[in-house]
């Protein structure tokens, strides 16, 4: 062993922890103001969140008890088969809701899918944007995105092909290509040329 292989060899140790009392890190718990200064907060603040806590939790039971009431009161004044006519239409209604969510998210799914074959190519954060209520509305729009974004792509390229002199960086204000390509293509969208 030489004597130059010695620092490569040694592990650096915070010998600090070894201590005593070992420093506490403090800035890890309290939250930090935009200066970086630790942010305090006085009883008033506490109590005053708490209140507008307290207040919110207090309007949502009392919606939900005088929802329960009335609903409640509607079925007292209801006989039995009315009674069980309404559940099943309840129940309907509930079934419906979630089948109708079930759809929505496999439409997501599916839709996530085409973005990302090989037809459309498209990145996965358009999918907003396209998500139509049905298949067919969403292919529509996939397709017109599409021709929509390789048109202002296109249209970038050509102007970068087109021999403009380099920038010197100040009219693009740090961006990347891919970054302004996407900025042109927002306001391609909105119609701001």
């Amino acid at each position: 062993m030489f004597v130059n292989d010695v620092p490569k060899m040694l592990l650096p140790l915070n010998i600090q922890y070894l201590a005593d009392d070992p420093p506490t890190d403090d800035s890890q718990d309290s939250p930090v103001s935009n200066e970086g200064d630790p942010v305090t907060y006085t009883e008033e603040d506490f109590q005053k969140r708490l209140q507008e806590e307290v207040a919110k939790a207090t309007t949502k039971h009392a919606d939900d008890l005088a929802a329960a009431r009335t609903e409640a009161e509607k079925l007292a004044k209801m006989n039995a088969d009315e009674k069980a006519k309404y559940e099943l239409e309840k129940r309907e209604q509930d079934l419906a809701a979630k089948e109708q969510e079930i759809a929505a998210r496999e439409l997501r799914s599916e839709t996530l899918s085409m973005l990302a074959d090989k037809k459309y190519n498209l990145p996965a954060e358009v999918i907003d944007i396209v998500l139509g209520e049905n298949a067919e509305t969403t292919i529509k729009n996939i397709e017109t995105f599409k021709a929509v974004f390789d048109a202002a792509v296109q249209k970038s390229v050509e102007e970068r092909l087109a021999g403009k002199s380099p920038s010197t960086g100040t009219s693009g204000a740090g961006k990347g290509t891919e970054e302004q390509i996407r900025e042109q293509f927002a306001n391609g969208l909105k119609g701001v040329y």
